[in-house]
């Protein structure tokens, strides 16, 4: 907020370079916050270079994740503004927006579950599993309602964005969908985070990245907003159907957990 308020007092047009530039800076000073916040707060505890480099991989990974979800939810929009009109892009963007808006419970919901899948991923994956299971439930009792709702109150969008914003109506009822996929494929995806298989859960995100780029480059020079409508439902279908097939292959190899043997035989032969 302190960088926009910046740019925003600044005499002359704010271009793209000023934007980027006040964005490193905000991030490098929060990123200076935290770090001495976190020494602080651990005390006179010595630091330990060697096994920070340790984690620095684990960090990477998760870092490498981010921005691979940034690209394939974010790019279409860019993309749409070049590959296609303005009043494409508008229209796309409008009718994400909304998703994103609706789908709000339900990523609140993830954010306060996630802790748990890391301990319960102590255990392997497969107790990691079980509470993905516990969740799955909950997080469609949500959004297949609201993907509906999203179908049957679509024809508003004109009413609150504008009388040009017509087309957004089918937009939305299209991108609906997602609310349900991405609900699907964040389960997988904590799961693998949790039970300490990032880097599986990274790689199928850059995958769903670069097929979402060629993908869009494909469709939407034909066919504007319903080329990257189609792009996105593909993607999110295409990362469901990886993160969980790598949730399957993490079930294969974690062995099966043994039956603790009962005591009951033990003590009625010491009694007899």
């Amino acid at each position: 907020l302190a960088g926009a308020a910046a740019l925003a007092l600044a005499p002359e047009p704010i271009t793209i370079r000023e934007w980027a530039a006040t964005s490193t800076v905000t991030s490098a000073i929060i990123c200076l916050l935290l770090v001495w916040y976190g020494l602080r707060g651990a005390g006179r505890v010595p630091l330990d270079l060697r096994g920070s480099l340790a984690q620095s991989r684990a960090g990477m990974l998760f870092a490498v994740g981010l921005s691979a979800q940034t690209v394939y939810n974010d790019i279409d929009k860019v993309m749409l503004s070049r590959l296609s009109t303005t009043e494409n892009a508008a229209i796309y963007a409008a009718a994400y927006r909304v998703i994103d808006f609706a789908y709000t419970p339900i990523r609140s919901m993830a954010a306060v579950a996630y802790p748990r899948f890391f301990e319960t991923g102590r255990d392997g994956p497969r107790a990691a599993l079980r509470y993905a299971r516990t969740l799955m439930p909950r997080y469609l009792l949500i959004s297949v309602p609201t993907a509906v709702l999203l179908v049957a109150f679509a024809w508003a969008m004109p009413l609150v964005f504008g009388p040009e914003y017509d087309a957004a109506t089918p937009a939305l009822q299209g991108l609906s969908a997602l609310v349900v996929l991405k609900t699907i494929h964040y389960l997988a995806a904590d799961t693998l985070s949790g039970s300490r298989l990032q880097a599986r859960r990274t790689i199928c995100q850059i995958i769903v990245g670069v097929v979402n780029a060629a993908l869009n480059v494909w469709l939407i020079p034909r066919y504007g907003w319903q080329g990257a409508v189609v792009s996105s439902l593909v993607c999110d279908a295409l990362l469901a159907v990886l993160l969980w097939g790598c949730v399957i292959a993490a079930l294969r190899r974690d062995p099966q957990t043994e039956p603790i043997p009962s005591p009951q035989p033990a003590l009625h032969k010491e009694r007899a």
